[in-house]
């Protein structure tokens, strides 16, 4: 069960965890879009021994460890995948597009929750970096490699995808009404924030991601932001272990409340 942050109420306006920061503070290499990333020089460079976390990952793991990870930690999937997805046509130094781009963006609109490998119209051949060079594997972020991520994140817990905001009702540059939008008085759960998502969408003079946007122009679209922008949220995601139970009906008067046995606690998923 993925959960996406939203603050400290169902009515919020302010449902980020931070004040506008960048993605990552520099924009001028391809590696720079990775959530986490190794070197420059080739997309195999930017995927391989990947020890430097991003700005972002950085910013959400403090919070994590701050806020959830003593008292929360026991109902949290470490196996729960994030994906990065760097794959794409080719590699070039000069300009280049994810498989992001030919899945979402320009209203193509056919999101896929596998990481690597997605294509809109079988076109294989357009993704085939995914399955060499570690390339999907490395795009597969976890905390655990027990579910075949590749268990790098020092905290589990990351940010949407544009294909998972797709799937939410979320559509580019097209105004939303979707619930991971709307408060529950039907207004804007971040005001008019715009906030970052972890997908790729292309490096050509400067890298980009996409992002959500906030209520003043197309409300909840996905649209695009260079990764040094230093005007967007952040709102982090995780997912609950599949052992974990609720009870509750999950209104506001009585919200979903998760509880887990004792060997539930201590396993990873």
């Amino acid at each position: 069960l993925r959960l996406l942050y939203h603050g400290t109420g169902h009515d919020v306006t302010n449902a980020y965890i931070e004040s506008p920061q960048a993605y990552n503070l520099t924009n001028n290499n391809s590696m720079y879009v990775g959530y986490m990333y190794g070197s420059s020089g080739s997309l195999l460079k930017n995927r391989t021994n990947q020890n430097t976390s991003s700005t972002i990952k950085q910013t959400i793991d403090k919070w994590y460890e701050e806020n959830l990870k003593t008292n929360y930690g026991k109902y949290i999937s470490k196996t729960a995948i994030y994906c990065n997805d760097r794959s794409g046509d080719e590699y070039r130094s000069t300009y280049m597009y994810y498989a992001a781009y030919y899945r979402l963006g320009l209203s193509l609109n056919h999101p896929s929750f596998k990481c690597g490998l997605n294509t809109t119209d079988n076109k294989k051949e357009l993704y085939g970096d995914a399955t060499t060079d570690g390339g999907r594997e490395s795009d597969m972020f976890s905390a655990s490699i027990a579910s075949g991520g590749n268990g790098l994140l020092d905290e589990p817990i990351a940010l949407m995808t544009a294909d998972e905001v797709v799937y939410a009702g979320g559509l580019w540059n097209t105004n939303s009404s979707s619930y991971y939008y709307l408060n529950s008085s039907g207004g804007s759960s971040v005001k008019d924030k715009i906030w970052w998502t972890m997908s790729p969408y292309d490096c050509g003079s400067y890298s980009s991601v996409f992002e959500v946007s906030g209520s003043t122009s197309y409300p909840g679209s996905l649209y695009i932001a260079s990764v040094d922008s230093s005007v967007y949220v952040v709102r982090p995601i995780l997912s609950l272990k599949s052992c974990v139970t609720l009870k509750g009906s999950g209104s506001t008067n009585d919200p979903y409340i998760p509880s887990v046995s004792n060997s539930c606690a201590k396993s990873d998923n």
